[in-house]
């Protein structure tokens, strides 16, 4: 007889005396009791655990074929030499991860410029709606249509929930109003409008470029790593010197890039802190 089998039968003599101490059963009683208590609870467990384990392992095999795809797709990409050499040297990312972030601080800073050429436009359409006040309702309404049609980006409700103290689904409600006439809705309108219009960004200038706001995503991602940036420029004036520009202006092609408008985003706190990785 194995251990197994011995130990295996020591347990059941064990079970079988409390068994016949607490409920009288003989043998016989307690082997039937025992074997419905395996076909009803024991062996479906036992199968469970091991649909679990196999279920498990296929998961993982799967998350591990979508991760080395990922890592694929990344190495295959175009290279940002200048981004990817910045990164390297300056915040000690490997070429893997350098490439993977160049790419992630380009995707975020073309986002980030069409998100706020966005809500620029919606604040010239708020700033006519403002000045609307004491104006017939038609006017109002026609103003009203205007920002309905023009102005349901996610960008626009997010800063109008930010800005007065109503959601945007409920101010949405406040325009369709003011589009029907409604002359309660047309005068709260005006009135909330002026209220939101100096919580959005400036309507003039001209539109904010992806090259800035990729340089502020970059700017933010470095002192994310503990590197501080400033710009620098030539004695002659002939163009900026620092590494950081310089990177931005290989990248994008553009050898006149400023970053004089990152900075000036980037000193207001315009993002989230960027993950440190």
């Amino acid at each position: 007889m194995t251990t197994f089998q011995k130990c295996s039968s020591t347990s059941d003599d064990s079970a079988y005396r409390i068994a016949k101490m607490l409920f009288g059963l003989d043998r016989g009683e307690f082997d039937i009791v025992l074997n419905k208590l395996n076909e009803r609870y024991f062996e479906p467990i036992a199968q469970f655990a091991k649909r679990l384990s196999e279920t498990r392992s296929f998961l993982l095999e799967a998350i591990a074929r979508e991760f080395y795809a990922f890592v694929q797709k990344i190495e295959a990409a175009p290279a940002i030499p200048s981004y990817e050499k910045l990164l390297i040297e300056k915040a000690r990312y490997g070429p893997f991860l350098a490439r993977l972030m160049a790419h992630q601080i380009c995707h975020w800073g073309e986002n980030l410029a069409a998100q706020l050429n966005e809500v620029r436009k919606v604040r010239a359409i708020i700033d006519k709606i403002a000045d609307s006040g004491g104006r017939s309702a038609l006017v109002m309404s026609r103003r009203a249509k205007n920002f309905r049609d023009k102005c349901r980006s996610v960008e626009a409700r997010h800063h109008i929930e930010g800005a007065i103290k109503m959601t945007a689904v409920e101010f949405d409600k406040l325009v369709e109003l003011a589009c029907e006439r409604d002359e309660t809705a047309c005068r709260e309108l005006g009135r909330l409008s002026q209220q939101l219009a100096p919580h959005l960004p400036d309507k003039r200038g001209r539109p904010i470029s992806a090259e800035t706001c990729i340089h502020l995503f970059l700017l933010r991602q470095l002192e994310s790593s503990g590197i501080q940036c400033a710009y620098t420029s030539s004695i002659d004036n002939a163009g900026f010197t620092d590494p950081v520009t310089q990177a931005t202006q290989l990248a994008s092609g553009n050898g006149g890039f400023s970053p004089l408008c990152a900075y000036k985003l980037h000193k207001k706190n315009l993002l989230p802190p960027v993950l440190r990785l």
